[in-house]
């Protein structure tokens, strides 16, 4: 919301978008469902680095998997709270269309300026058991492969 510009309170967005209503299994059922789709292949968003090497290879085949590279480390990590009040400090009748990735780039995660996270425990969690069991209806579907993380 803030990257595209939109100054409103993150309260508000969480209002119309609570992490509970996410429906990750709906949107795999449609794609199943799509005529000529003959499998589907998920991981979890958190997962991506530790599954990677399975994506590559679904994608080029095993034995190519080794000639390739990948950096191990996270890619979006998204903004700092600070940036996040530097964004909302302007005023909304700005061009606000740079002003979330000026404010990221200036103030990024880490070291002094701590990750920007607007839930509390009890939506986090509420938005954990939705997720599970998503995750879990998700995991029955026919046709559907879930990469998981190896344990470790």
């Amino acid at each position: 919301m803030f990257l595209g510009g939109l100054f409103r309170p993150f309260d508000v967005y969480k209002s119309h978008n609570p992490l509970s209503s996410i429906d990750w299994s709906d949107l795999i059922g449609q794609l199943r469902a799509a005529k000529g789709v003959g499998r589907v292949v998920v991981w979890r968003y958190e997962d991506f680095t530790q599954v990677f090497p399975k994506i590559a290879a679904g994608l080029v085949g095993p034995t190519l998997v080794p000639h390739n590279s990948w950096v191990k480390r996270t890619i979006t990590t998204g903004l700092s709270a600070d940036a996040v009040a530097q964004f909302l400090a302007h005023s909304a009748d700005e061009d606000a269309a740079q002003l979330g990735y000026t404010a990221r780039g200036a103030l990024p995660v880490g070291g002094d300026h701590p990750a920007f996270y607007g839930y509390i425990d009890t939506e986090h969690a509420a938005g954990d058991k939705a997720y599970s069991a998503r995750l879990a209806e998700i995991a029955a579907m026919d046709g559907v492969t879930i990469l998981r993380r190896d344990p470790s």
